[in-house]
């Protein structure tokens, strides 16, 4: 019980006198109701909603890329501008596999082929095609190969970017996802101008993959490897790599996480803990 005392030494019980008021005055809960609510509501906004509005990217992140050599030159599939928060360096991120049969090629390079021979990464912005970059600095990746029954995070092949003032980049998030979450993976529509997020909800994760249900089965996803997955914050969690169809049919995604993006630049960068297990 919560008593006040008065001027000429009475007490009262507030709790009492308050529920009384209350109770008394039905203007005083209409309003007392009303900014319940909209408290209700407004937390709902900030809390709940943006978790299923789809991000917004900055622009000049997505690439359509052409990997020059001393002889030819081949492009194929998607690439994209990320920063690392951590040393601020902007990379060129794109498929490893896009070294090999799946851009036509006769053979799969190694990291060390792509070293030894691609000169430069050309990227040509898919929103702006007035905006091009080049990344000649390949980041060494031992062991890279294309994805497999192994996993899928050495399917990566990474160029050092000028780090230029005022150009937009995408940020690195290396939180481990739960399945559940939702995801975008944010593309050109192959053959149009377009630009486009096609949602996915994560049905698997592991420290070297995961795999997403896309809500959009109709969707067209030709040309997309090596294109990012983003958060609903707008940050990249990992990258796509391709689709393959379930026993029922169903279309999935599959790819390296962020931490897997991470590891290339920073191989000695141990995993964040995942939510689901205790940590090593």
């Amino acid at each position: 019980m919560v008593k006040s005392r008065l001027n000429h030494g009475q007490t009262i019980d507030l709790g009492a006198f308050l529920k009384r008021f209350y109770l008394a005055h039905p203007l005083i809960r209409c309003r007392m109701h009303h900014n319940c609510v909209r408290f209700i509501w407004i937390i709902f906004l900030v809390n709940v909603l943006p978790a299923f509005a789809a991000p917004v990217p900055p622009g000049n992140v997505l690439f359509r890329p052409t990997f020059l050599s001393p002889d030819i030159a081949h492009y194929a599939g998607t690439a994209f501008r990320v920063k690392d928060g951590a040393n601020g360096q902007p990379y060129f991120v794109t498929a490893h596999s896009l070294f090999g049969p799946a851009a036509d090629m006769d053979v799969q390079m190694s990291s060390e082929d792509i070293a030894r021979v691609i000169v430069a990464a050309v990227g040509v912005s898919c929103t702006d095609p007035r905006n091009v970059v080049v990344a000649r600095n390949y980041v060494l990746l031992p062991g890279a190969r294309r994805a497999d029954g192994d996993g899928a995070e050495k399917d990566l092949a990474v160029f050092e970017l000028p780090n230029r003032l005022g150009d937009d980049s995408l940020l690195l998030d290396t939180t481990p996802l739960v399945r559940g979450d939702k995801i975008w993976v944010y593309l050109k529509y192959a053959g149009t101008g377009r630009v486009g997020l096609e949602s996915a909800v994560i049905a698997y994760v592991s420290e070297k993959e995961v795999r997403y249900f896309f809500e959009n089965q109709e969707a067209d996803f030709r040309g997309s490897t090596g294109a990012p997955i983003i958060s609903a914050e707008g940050k990249v969690v990992g990258m796509n790599l391709g689709l393959f169809t379930s026993k029922t049919g169903r279309r999935f995604g599959y790819g390296p996480p962020a931490t897997a993006i991470r590891a290339v630049w920073q191989p000695s960068q141990k995993p964040e803990a995942s939510v689901l297990r205790p940590a090593p």
